[in-house]
């Protein structure tokens, strides 16, 4: 067998329900989302298990509901004996690198990542702003393999004397058959392309 590596996700990939099975089926997961909600002092579990879509894009709580599921799924492969050789994580992913690494304790991370999300709640508050994907083909390929942008308010880069950016339709022109989609994030969180993409940089609500 060759070399195995996890890559952990990062926002966006929450969905209502995650975990629950874990939870139902594993002592270990069970125990993960309990140390995360001692941790935190609410219970995240709950918020995983039976939270609304609308309720799981808020970014303080889509933050350390990732991380737990990511980690909960990461110490059931240890426990089954999959075990990685190299560890990585896209954005809020990393620390769930660093936790399955061992560089970082887990406690430590949830409350660190509630931080985290609730910071980046505050520079961009609850309607305001999100992210969108553009990729080829339909909106369920732009949601799993493109990258995105933020989408700002345009006072804001007035505010900043930056130039707004493109709007969606303005991307779909300039880019024959490309899918713009937006992301299920409640704030805009940077999602840089790597060189030679299609992405879109950033659209204005």
């Amino acid at each position: 067998m060759g070399k195995v590596a996890f890559v952990f996700p990062g926002q966006a990939s929450q969905y209502p329900g995650m975990g629950k099975e874990l939870a139902e089926n594993y002592a270990v997961a069970r125990s993960v989302f309990e140390e995360a909600d001692s941790a935190l002092g609410f219970s995240i579990s709950k918020m995983c298990c039976e939270g609304t879509e609308e309720e799981l894009k808020q970014t303080a709580i889509t933050q350390p509901a990732i991380l737990a599921c990511s980690v909960a799924v990461f110490r059931v492969a240890a426990e089954k004996g999959l075990l990685p050789d190299f560890v990585a994580g896209h954005s809020l992913g990393e620390y769930s690198a660093l936790v399955a690494a061992g560089a970082l304790k887990f406690s430590d991370a949830v409350q660190l990542v509630r931080k985290r999300g609730t910071y980046m709640q505050e520079a961009v508050p609850q309607g305001v702003g999100g992210a969108l994907a553009e990729g080829r083909g339909d909106d369920r390929l732009a949601h799993r393999s493109s990258w995105g942008a933020p989408i700002w308010p345009p006072r804001s880069f007035k505010r900043k004397g930056l130039r707004p950016p493109r709007t969606p339709p303005a991307i779909a022109r300039t880019r024959p058959g490309a899918a713009v989609a937006r992301l299920g994030l409640s704030t805009g969180c940077l999602i840089p392309a790597p060189r030679g993409s299609t992405a879109c940089r950033c659209a204005a609500r």
